[in-house]
């Protein structure tokens, strides 16, 4: 009994404890964004992402004022200079989409940030995603998995 009281509190513990997979990346930033109202952040590890060869995968979306987008991008562009890989979509002289992918010190297996910014239909608030995930799916894989680039 005691035991599993032990590991429970433990278990709490680890919930609250930042988890560093993103650190060194400019853009790491913006997911301490806690003061923002109406933030939504994802968690996902282990075996629920077996399927699509990742081991981890972050994500923060949030409304956003024209002066944070532009932040959250110069963030993105300092990381870019590090990437292996760049995806980056313009619309209106405006980037709307970016995947960055960088490697690690393990073979074959590859840490990606992303970046969305998107105006709801008949609104005029834009909502931002940032995505961190790391594990061996490649891009070909993660285009798969986020049809039409959508994060």
């Amino acid at each position: 009994m005691m035991k599993k009281v032990l590991i429970s509190i433990v278990a709490v513990f680890l919930a609250m404890v930042p988890l560093p997979a993103q650190k060194g990346f400019h853009s790491d930033s913006v997911f301490s964004l806690k003061t923002k109202s109406q933030v939504v952040e994802s968690i996902v590890s282990g075996q629920k992402l077996n399927d699509y060869n990742l081991d981890y995968f972050r994500s923060i979306r949030f409304k956003a004022t024209e002066a944070e987008v532009g932040k959250i991008l110069a963030w993105m562009n300092a990381d870019s200079k590090m990437a292996v890989d760049e995806d980056k979509v313009s619309r209106d002289g405006k980037v709307v989409y970016m995947l960055l992918r960088f490697s690690e010190e393990k073979p074959d297996r590859w840490q990606y940030l992303g970046f969305q910014q998107k105006k709801l239909e008949g609104a005029a608030d834009t909502y931002v995603t940032v995505v961190y995930m790391n594990g061996k799916a490649t891009p070909e894989e993660l285009g798969k998995i986020f049809k039409h680039r959508t994060i």
